[in-house]
């Protein structure tokens, strides 16, 4: 177990590399939705794609409790300088819609995946039926545009130039399309750095635990998250979770929680008929894929 102390002194790394990826991004970007609306995201992420650290002051505020596991699991193989990509929504519950185009690097440490950075830009436009690629109009998917599942966007710190040519020949705006996708392969690139530095300083040991402890612990204590729970037991194996919740949570209406309303929200996000993206959330814990594929 990592000490509070220096768990403390992580998530401040942590923090001030994701605000160097965003700094980054936001001065180097070419469109309008990046540069004034700032449409966009940065993250560290731990191994397995939980959201460790993102900036305070710049870009969307949403993305916090994303898990990219889902993502970067349909992506067959990384290796150092790799960048992966994806703008489907309903390949890995990533992108909210088809201009909203996702990156992440694994970032390597003697040959070992340490963490992973990533972010988000909003693209001017993916094709599709209308400029934009967004309208009340639309009626599916396909009327967004081009979508690119999973896949390899930069292979040892090259993009891919088949990717590029098919992606710039279906939409209007190639020029900001490149320059964004460019400012952000950048931002990795300097979240890369950042990293490296922090294994440097906390060993690589030392800095994946540290990031599990951040994701599990209340900052600056080593106190587990009660979340809706008031206390928990684990199982001898690990495998099972007994919560109990805490009492006086209400709804709006001021109807008490149960856990059927917890379990009902769970069936509701993971239910193949019903599933939103924030099934992605969901997708570490075992059983899962069975109950998420009917």
């Amino acid at each position: 177990m990592v000490d509070k102390v220096t768990l403390q002194v992580l998530a401040n790394h942590c923090r001030a590399a994701a605000e160097n990826m965003a700094y980054t991004l936001y001065r180097t970007a070419h469109s309008t939705f990046v540069k004034e609306t700032e449409d966009f995201t940065v993250m560290v992420m731990d191994r397995t794609g939980r959201v460790v650290a993102v900036p305070m002051d710049l870009g969307a505020t949403w993305y916090p409790g994303m898990n990219y596991n889902r993502a970067i699991e349909l992506v067959d193989e990384y290796r150092p300088g790799d960048i992966a990509f994806t703008n489907d929504p309903y390949s890995g519950y990533l992108a909210t819609h088809a201009p909203d185009t996702h990156l992440w690097k694994p970032i390597f440490h003697e040959g070992e995946i340490v963490c992973f950075v990533g972010g988000h830009v909003h693209n001017t436009d993916m094709g599709g039926a209308v400029p934009a690629s967004l309208s009340r109009s639309l009626t599916e998917i396909h009327q967004e545009g081009i979508r690119f599942p999973p896949m390899t966007l930069m292979r040892d710190g090259a993009f891919d130039e088949t990717v590029l040519r098919i992606m710039m020949m279906n939409v209007r705006k190639p020029a900001l399309n490149m320059g964004d996708l460019k400012a952000l392969a950048g931002a990795l690139n300097t979240g890369e750095r950042k990293i490296q530095a922090m294994v440097a300083k906390f060993g690589a040991r030392g800095f994946m635990d540290g990031l599990d402890g951040l994701m599990d612990y209340v900052p600056g204590t080593t106190t587990l998250r009660p979340g809706l729970a008031e206390s928990y037991e684990i199982s001898a194996d690990g495998l099972v979770y007994t919560f109990k919740l805490r009492p006086g949570v209400k709804f709006h209406n001021g109807r008490e929680m149960t856990a059927e309303d917890v379990k009902y929200s769970l069936d509701r996000v993971t239910n193949p008929k019903t599933q939103s993206p924030g099934a992605g959330f969901f997708a570490t814990i075992k059983g899962f894929d069975e109950v998420s594929a009917g």
